[in-house]
């Protein structure tokens, strides 16, 4: 694409030509981080309130406890009656109401606490900017994308629930910022809702000046947020490069970039999301069945917080069977890979074993799966008896009297090697 090409402007911007996102400096980028804070002004997104940039420094601090929130938390009635409702719902089953912050604190826990409080803040910051229902619609599916990284994080490293939570919400809150900016036609039209996240946001870069990654950009430095945060925001699109670096930054990133990548619809039927299992397996270390417990149990913390977000979020319609889809999808994909691995095995390079006047060659019937076919190979390799079994029918003792030969014919490690291979077959 020219780099000079011009580009659509937001509504009452100069028409000029400006490079695509793709094609700018490090000192261009810098310049519109510049530029995007003084448009998140103009669109009046709030500067970090105080209760925030408590909340803040308190995610920060490891040595933070639940009383330490609360005291933080019951400054704002807002935040303290979401608190309250929540740990009355249905989900904690309390005999008795809870009426008191102290002890909706103690029944939530610490690490939700920390999530869902400074969330809370961050949400109803930025929602302030951009079309009311796609908002709404993008914070739904922002909150799947929480819960999945919280518990993929509790269980990796159960300390970072709070940061993966916060960074699964906030990792797309620029996309509605962009739309907004861009103008919305000239934004779906480049980047629909249909696109997969990775070829969205290549869709802005190659499109417009800024991306929804900038826009997030400016918003954490807007609230000085602290690394641990921002960059794993910041990189959910871009590969980690370490896969083995424990530091929670790392750690986080490869949560980000995981969660970052995975589609989800908002309307039924086919709202799903997609737990890419292959690149769980290499980033995360999580095979298809740790997946599929780890993505249920997210979808049963999404129905629990959903109504916490109600202010900005849209809940998926169809959160109460996704989590028994998805993990029914995996476990199908548990399945055939199995089945895979079993055919690959089954069709392995024929079976060779050496006895004293050449060797036995076992290998399946092309012809009909279901049977193998024994050779013995003259020293000059020519085939010359020959014996065809079902698979699993024969030991390594029935093919050589088959094939007119004796257990004594072939040393005890050709005998195990055979008797291995038989087994494989079979398997």
């Amino acid at each position: 694409m020219e780099s000079g090409r011009a580009l659509r402007r937001p509504r009452g911007e100069a028409h000029v030509a400006l490079k695509v996102r793709a094609n700018l400096s490090s000192a261009e980028a810098e310049a519109l981080t510049d530029l995007l804070m003084r448009k998140l002004d103009a669109m009046v997104i709030e500067t970090q309130p105080e209760v925030a940039a408590r909340l803040l420094e308190l995610v920060a601090n490891p040595d933070a406890g639940l009383s330490d929130f609360a005291g933080v938390i019951r400054n704002d009635t807002a935040l303290s009656g979401r608190l309250l409702r929540m740990s009355n719902s249905a989900f904690f089953a309390q005999r008795e109401p809870v009426t008191t912050l102290e002890r909706a604190t103690v029944l939530l826990g610490i690490n939700r606490i920390r999530a869902l409080a400074l969330g809370f803040y961050m949400s109803r910051a930025i929602d302030s900017g951009g079309e009311k229902r796609y908002g709404r619609i993008m914070w739904g599916k922002s909150l799947l994308r929480a819960c999945l990284a919280a518990k993929i994080a509790e269980a990796i490293r159960p300390n970072l629930y709070a940061e993966a939570f916060l960074i699964g919400l906030m990792m797309d809150a620029g996309v509605p910022l962009a739309r907004t900016m861009i103008g919305p036609e000239a934004y779906d039209r480049a980047c629909p809702a249909s696109q997969t996240p990775s070829r969205g946001y290549k869709a802005e870069q190659e499109t417009f000046t800024y991306t929804h990654v900038d826009i997030a950009r400016a918003l954490i430095r807007r609230w000085r947020v602290p690394d641990v945060l921002a960059k794993p925001i910041l990189w959910h699109h871009s590969p980690p490069q370490s896969l083995s670096n424990t530091e929670p930054i790392h750690l986080l990133h490869r949560i980000s970039f995981y969660v970052g990548a995975m589609h989800v619809e908002h309307e039924p039927p086919s709202a799903m999301a997609v737990p890419l299992p292959t690149l769980g397996q290499k980033l995360l270390g999580m095979d298809p069945r740790k997946l599929a417990e780890v993505f249920k149990s997210a979808c049963k913390e999404y129905a629990t917080v959903r109504e916490f977000f109600g202010h900005v979020a849209d809940g998926l319609t169809d959160i109460e069977s996704l989590g028994q889809r998805v993990h029914g999808a995996l476990n199908r994909l548990i399945e055939q890979s199995m089945e895979d691995q079993i055919k690959q095995e089954s069709s392995m390079s024929a079976g060779i074993f050496r006895f004293h006047a050449g060797t036995i060659e076992v290998l399946l019937d092309d012809a009909h799966a279901e049977f193998a076919v024994a050779y013995i190979i003259d020293a000059s390799g020519n085939r010359q008896a020959v014996h065809r079994f079902p698979v699993g029918s024969a030991t390594a003792a029935d093919v050589l009297m088959e094939l007119s030969l004796s257990r004594d014919d072939l040393d005890s490690a050709e005998l195990e090697n055979m008797t291995d291979y038989l087994r494989a077959l079979a398997a």
